[in-house]
């Protein structure tokens, strides 16, 4: 899957939180591929009452309106895992397949 010349990136540093504050970091990046679809990745890494927490995960959001004779055809997928020293470790995922056509 090649990234197209109009390709956008939306980033949002990690934040760097005072002494005072709790340690809660996020980091979101999208970017924009081929002419109707995008991906996009998560990171988060803290916890407000000071435990050690992560959570890492991407999506891919793919649409095409040229490949069956002018008909759309989308797919959606997300994976999402996540580790906490008080209650462990967990995964998610989804996706869906649709023709969002109407008749």
């Amino acid at each position: 899957m090649a990234i197209s010349e109009s390709a956008r990136c939306r980033c949002r540093p990690l934040a760097v939180p005072s002494r005072s504050a709790a340690a809660v970091r996020r980091a979101a990046l999208y970017l924009a591929v081929l002419e109707e679809s995008k991906v996009g990745f998560i990171y988060t890494n803290g916890d407000p009452r000071g435990r050690r927490h992560y959570v890492i995960g991407g999506d891919a959001q793919m649409q095409s309106s040229t490949l069956w004779a002018g008909n759309i055809m989308k797919f959606d997928a997300m994976y999402e895992t996540s580790h906490s020293t008080t209650r462990g470790d967990d995964a998610a995922w989804g996706f869906e397949a649709s023709l969002p056509n109407e008749r």
